[in-house]
């Protein structure tokens, strides 16, 4: 079994179901979503704030390398939309082992645009 598959499987094992909208059109994937906490004080606007500060409604996505992100994409997870605001792949000897992302909310719930 090589990296790839083992994190696939840890994704699978732990991580949950969310769907994607991309370019190529809507599919699932399993990924790892938390909440985004910066360890080296650096964020996303450059600014510096103090350690362990963090705005608590950006997310840290790992997710399947088969799938994956471009900036501007949407990621539905537990039933809130988020927008990719970066993403990169994460290479190990010539190989995607996983797909990396900083996610920022959308306005509106999925549930709710789903009901209108």
């Amino acid at each position: 079994m090589n990296v790839r598959q083992i994190v696939s499987d840890a994704l699978r094992r732990y991580g949950e179901e969310v769907t994607l909208t991309t370019e190529k059109g809507v599919c699932t994937a399993w990924a790892m979503i938390s909440p985004l906490r910066r360890k080296h004080r650096l964020y996303l606007d450059e600014g510096r704030r103090d350690a362990g500060v963090y705005d608590a409604s950006y997310r840290h996505y790992i997710g399947d390398a088969d799938a994956p992100l471009c900036e501007g994409d949407e990621v539905v997870f537990r039933k809130e939309r988020y927008s990719v605001v970066i993403s990169e792949r994460y290479d190990s000897c010539g190989e995607v082992i996983y797909i990396w992302a900083i996610l920022k909310p959308q306005k509106e719930r999925a549930d709710e645009y789903e009901n209108s």
